[in-house]
């Protein structure tokens, strides 16, 4: 980690950040482990996605309630994709839970298509720009860590 980094982990870490490591993978989304309902799921940190939602694949497998909102959503090879809210009221990211959200699914098979193609994991989610603002988010892209406020 260069100087730099050390000193911008050090100041955020007195204005009560926590630090996340991210992993970028071939394709060049960066990664981040998650845990909902105890489960450890792959999710992609997105800042062009204004919701953070799950997979609506693994949704079914936690049994999650899902809510039609009658809306549609896309992004990168889709545009029509239905919205749903889900019963996820909190995430964790190791040892820090992130309460008090709203996660939203919507079915990411084309995505995981792709990447399949690219011979990458699927994802189970992306966390989005909601998430990202309500914790005052910091990326540092030289050392790939996330900051969110605690």
């Amino acid at each position: 980690m260069t100087k730099q980094a050390q000193n911008l982990h050090k100041y955020l870490s007195t204005m009560d950040y926590h630090p996340f490591p991210l992993l970028i993978n071939s394709v060049g989304y960066y990664q981040i482990e998650v845990f909902i309902r105890e489960k450890s799921l792959n999710f992609i940190l997105d800042t062009g996605a204004s919701k953070t939602l799950i997979h609506q694949g693994t949704a079914e497998k936690l049994a999650c309630q899902l809510e039609d909102t009658f809306g549609t959503g896309g992004g990168v090879g889709t545009s029509e994709a239905k919205i749903y809210l889900t019963d996820i009221q909190e995430i964790r990211i190791l040892d820090y839970m992130l309460g008090g959200l709203t996660i939203y699914c919507m079915d990411l098979e084309h995505v995981n298509i792709a990447l399949a193609m690219r011979e990458e994991a699927p994802v189970d989610g992306v966390i989005g720009f909601d998430l990202l603002d309500q914790k005052e988010a910091v990326i540092d892209f030289k050392s790939q860590t996330l900051f969110l406020k605690r």
